[in-house]
């Protein structure tokens, strides 16, 4: 096992320094390079014909959105007569039932 290191000798702290230097080199060449406003307003003129683009893409969405709603709820609407339908019928059979058996029991 090793002992840990106590005190740092003069080779290993200009090896440490020469390590650093050189992952630091990288980020010093980005800096150095500075950009122009131009070259930004180029980006910028780039970024907002995308934007535009997009924008285009998605002018007929929300109408076509509201078209899919609108058959939606028809649709739904559709369903909930059906089931008020089946309800209506279910409940004018119980009560024939009810007054068929309260009729045999009278006459029978």
């Amino acid at each position: 096992m090793e002992r840990p290191m106590d005190n740092w000798n003069d080779d290993r702290l200009d090896e440490l320094s020469r390590r650093m230097d050189d992952g630091f080199k990288e980020m010093r060449e980005g800096f150095a390079r500075t950009v122009t406003r131009e070259e930004m307003k180029e980006l910028i003129d780039s970024i907002n014909t995308r934007f535009d683009g997009v924008d285009k893409r998605f002018e007929g969405v929300d109408k076509r959105f509201e078209r899919v709603e609108r058959e939606l709820r028809s649709g739904f609407e559709q369903v909930y007569q059906r089931i008020d339908r089946l309800y209506y019928a279910l409940v004018t059979a119980l009560f024939g039932l009810v007054v068929s058996v309260i009729l045999a029991m009278s006459f029978g």
